[in-house]
């Protein structure tokens, strides 16, 4: 088991040190679009052949293009469609496409009863776009069916949402689906490019921008990610705000407020929807709020509403990623408390719902990111967590030991409660390395436990008081000798003594450091006003 969470372990540190920008796998869609720029060069041939190459070898047996093991119909049909144009335009493979056209058409009427959270993003914009390009190469696409209709409905609404002024000044979603719009100024649309010469990370989206304007950028960043494959916004912001407050740095919430409008939360401008993922990221931020902080209160009202509302409808689907179980994984959130939770509770729970490598994250077309969703931490995780519950119970089976030794029963500590003792040491100090620590805790709280009900006499309260004032007043504070000293001893004075030393031992061995007359300071006064 060892050398097999080593392996993990060295695979994981691979993963991470190479991680860059990201991994996720190929885009049909964008592929097709890369593989529609002509050569910069006006030679009359595509720029980027490795991206034909690629469609052609990728075409599903039923004629479609997209997730081989997931079947989506807005997937399916907007890859399908782009490749054969793709392919069409360049005049290669007829027969790919007559296949591809025959699924087609066979499997439009599909989307209708599709989950609308699980549209592609940006396809009530794409979509339409890729039809007109479709008429324009003699393909047969429908003019007019109701579907049709309900997809252009949502484009137009799409598009009133930001105007185009505001497309063009200031960075929207709609950046993300450039292909699906005419009428642009590019010379306005370039000023708001990525740094890396993208256009919101869309290949597609800069495949079509480079296409009109021949920019540089836009040809850089399309050459990077072609030769790679051979072939921020409010839930980064949320996630990354916990993870630092939790490790002690100082964030401002002041951050959320790029997010709010008119008493809302949205993951980007001109949003028609809120995401249950990006929800339920903002909620967990706000558990780590300070008193004052009103702007992440109002976060809290706004995704705990939101969430609940979603959970009493049963409609926990996100429009961002297709997942082994959301629904579970917000109600543990709504329905525990976090000071309330217990972190190794919570990675027992975290097993069960993360599924890994099945995951399949929903863009312009379904995806899948293989440093995000890896069986690899899946495996490492079980493997962690039956290590450290492998420790747990030898720790367990020690503490009863020292139990029947010390005749703590005889006390009045039950068993139960000697269980609650190390459970709430153990959910709280879980760390195998931690082990003197988790002991130390759960001794100390068994043995308060026992002094509490065995001093409850008067007599046995002033005899108990002062044989512990004899033991500690002593000048010996030789650990080793007092070890041996009292070692026999079964009085509750002498195990509470012993535990002690013992721990002062323990820690002197592991650490280096001589702590027993600190923590016999440490004891006393707790020990003493428990019992006066």
């Amino acid at each position: 088991m060892i050398n097999k969470k080593v392996g993990l372990v060295n695979k994981i540190k691979s993963i991470l040190s190479s991680l860059d920008d990201g991994e996720i796998n190929i885009s049909a869609y964008d592929t097709a679009w890369v593989a529609l720029v002509e050569d910069v060069h006006a030679s009359g041939t595509p720029q980027f052949p490795s991206s034909l190459e690629w469609i052609a070898k990728n075409q599903l047996q039923d004629g479609s293009w997209g997730d081989c093991q997931l079947f989506s119909a807005h997937d399916r049909i907007i890859n399908t469609l782009a490749c054969v144009i793709a392919l069409r335009s360049w005049n290669m493979h007829p027969e790919k496409c007559d296949k591809g056209m025959t699924f087609f058409k066979e499997n439009l009427g599909k989307l209708e009863n599709e989950n609308e959270e699980h549209m592609t993003i940006g396809f009530e914009v794409a979509f339409p776009s890729l039809l007109e390009r479709a008429r324009g190469l003699n393909i047969d696409v429908p003019n007019d069916s109701p579907i049709l209709k309900n997809i252009f409905a949502k484009r137009d609404e799409k598009l009133t949402r930001i105007p185009r002024e505001i497309l063009h000044k200031v960075p929207t979603t709609l950046l993300h689906s450039l292909e699906g719009m005419s009428e642009l100024n590019w010379t306005q649309l370039l000023k708001l490019q990525s740094q890396d010469g993208s256009f919101l990370s869309s290949p597609s989206s800069t495949a079509f921008a480079l296409m009109q304007t021949k920019d540089e950028n836009c040809f850089k960043y399309l050459n990077r990610i072609v030769n790679k494959f051979n072939g921020g916004d409010i839930d980064d912001t949320a996630m990354a705000f916990r993870l630092l407050r939790l490790h002690g740095h100082q964030v401002s919430a002041d951050v959320f407020k790029h997010f709010e409008r008119n008493g809302e939360f949205f993951c980007f401008a001109g949003e028609c929807t809120q995401a249950v993922t990006v929800m339920y990221n903002l909620y967990r931020a706000t558990q780590v709020l300070f008193p004052g902080e009103k702007i992440l209160e109002h976060a809290k009202h706004f995704s705990s509403k939101f969430l609940k509302e979603k959970r009493e409808a049963n409609e926990l689907i996100d429009k961002w990623i297709i997942m082994k179980n959301l629904p579970e994984e917000v109600g543990y959130a709504l329905d525990v408390p976090w000071y309330a939770n217990l972190g190794r509770v919570e990675t027992r729970f975290y097993i069960d719902q993360y599924g890994a490598e099945n995951d399949v994250w929903i863009g312009k077309t379904l995806y899948r990111m293989a440093y995000v969703n890896n069986n690899n931490y899946l495996e490492l995780a079980k493997l962690d967590y039956n290590n450290c519950q492998e420790q747990h119970l030898t720790e367990w089976s020690m503490i009863k030991k020292w139990y029947s030794k010390a005749r703590l029963g005889e006390f009045g500590l039950s068993k139960r409660n000697l269980l609650l003792s190390y459970f709430l040491a153990a959910a709280s100090i879980f760390e195998p390395e931690r082990s003197h620590e988790r002991l130390a805790w759960a001794k100390t709280k068994a043995l308060l436990e026992a002094i509490t009900s065995y001093a409850s006499d008067e007599d046995l309260r002033k005899d108990f008081v002062k044989k512990f004032n004899d033991y500690i007043n002593q000048r010996d504070h030789s650990i080793g000798r007092r070890l041996n000293k009292y070692k026999t001893g079964h009085g509750l004075a002498e195990t509470l003594v012993t535990t002690i030393d013992q721990i002062s031992w323990d820690i002197l061995v592991s650490n280096g450091h001589e702590i027993g007359y600190d923590i016999y300071q440490c004891v006393s006064l707790p020990i003493l006003n428990h019992v006066d």
